[in-house]
């Protein structure tokens, strides 16, 4: 059956990697989702992974992604990092930087290794965050005169295996209830960064799907930018999402798979589509 978010034309898509390509309990491939990349990426539709994923430097990020099946080009990653460093460098800030030494090398050209510090950048840290970090962090904000938090996303929790682990949105509400400060949001779901996405795509927000698990993430934030916003039955999902009524997604589908079937079934509709191969015309990274 035609679901709501297909019966108008989709010229761009928006994937998310965590739940989408793989369980993010598990780490394992979703079943069909490295061919439904292939299929997506033959078939010339325009697309970009739209991730929060900030842990790893983006280059390893790409090394994992191929480990598991994944032969994505470096343009068509798109990860918060990058646009947060560029707006740290035109602000010319000196942050103090909360994230995994694994993303560092994403951070070379800020300087923020030594004090005074201006703001407050948090990223995922995971396991790599400490006490004594979150309390630096703190006196940053406490001591300027005009405190401002950063952070790479507003997740309160993953998956490992089956336990629930804080993730960077519960660090980020700690220090905004510490300091009194309000987070300002580089990564989903906030609208710059989803504009930042689109901007890589070059597909207006009307013409674009966005696939993710996360509701408050993937499909509420891609919802308010304009697109159409369509759930996963992997990741983050559970049947509880489907009471959710201040949050209702475009569609649901099984999987990636499927989601790239009812996708290209639309494309080949669309009598300009041969006018439209864009996938590899990459903006420069």
């Amino acid at each position: 059956m035609t679901q709501k978010w297909e019966k108008k034309p989709i010229k761009g898509v928006l994937i998310d990697t965590s739940g989408v390509l793989w369980e993010s309990r598990t780490g394992e491939v979703v079943p069909g989702a490295i061919e439904a990349y292939e299929r997506l990426m033959e078939s010339g539709m325009p697309l970009r992974f739209c991730s929060n994923e900030n842990f790893y430097q983006h280059k390893k990020f790409l090394n994992i992604l191929f480990r598991k099946g994944f032969d994505i080009h470096p343009e068509i990653l798109l990860c918060p990092s990058k646009p947060a460093v560029k707006l740290l460098l035109e602000r010319n800030h000196r942050p103090y930087i909360v994230t995994g030494s694994e993303a560092d090398p994403d951070y070379y050209s800020v300087p923020h290794y030594r004090s005074p510090y201006d703001c407050v950048l948090l990223g995922d840290g995971q396991k790599s965050y400490h006490y004594d970090q979150m309390c630096i962090a703190f006196d940053v904000l406490r001591k300027s005169d005009n405190p401002i938090l950063y952070t790479l996303g507003t997740e309160r929790y993953y998956y490992e295996g089956d336990m629930p682990m804080l993730d960077v949105g519960s660090y980020t509400a700690l220090l905004e209830y510490a300091s009194g400060v309000k987070a300002q949001v580089l990564g989903k779901p906030s609208p710059s960064y989803f504009n930042y996405c689109l901007e890589h795509l070059t597909e207006p927000a009307e013409d674009v799907v966005m696939i993710g698990d996360d509701l408050d993430v993937d499909i509420d934030g891609a919802q308010k930018c304009g697109m159409r916003a369509v759930q996963v039955k992997t990741g983050k999902y559970t049947p509880k999402d489907e009471e959710n009524t201040d949050i209702i997604p475009d569609g649901r589908v099984k999987d990636l798979s499927e989601a790239v079937d009812r996708i290209i079934a639309n494309w080949e509709r669309q009598p300009d589509r041969t006018m439209a191969k864009k996938t590899m015309r990459f903006k420069p990274y």
